[in-house]
């Protein structure tokens, strides 16, 4: 029973845990490229920026992708 509750609080902190590393934004339009880099953020939180940028780029008639 003790190796159950181990193996279940084991795997309740692993899927808690936030794995943060950086993320690279790149934006083209037809006239250029830029990349913006993210640094030691989840990736739902770099998402969220990527594309709040996206928004701002599509009106120029581009679009930004995360890597």
């Amino acid at each position: 029973m003790k190796a159950v509750f181990a193996l279940a609080l084991a795997a309740t902190v692993l899927s808690m845990s936030s794995c943060r590393k950086d993320y690279t934004c790149t934006c083209t339009t037809l006239e250029s490229t830029e990349r913006h880099t993210f640094s030691n953020l989840k990736r739902v939180d770099a998402e969220d920026a990527c594309q709040a940028k996206d928004l701002v780029v599509r009106l120029q008639g581009g679009q930004c992708t995360l890597n």
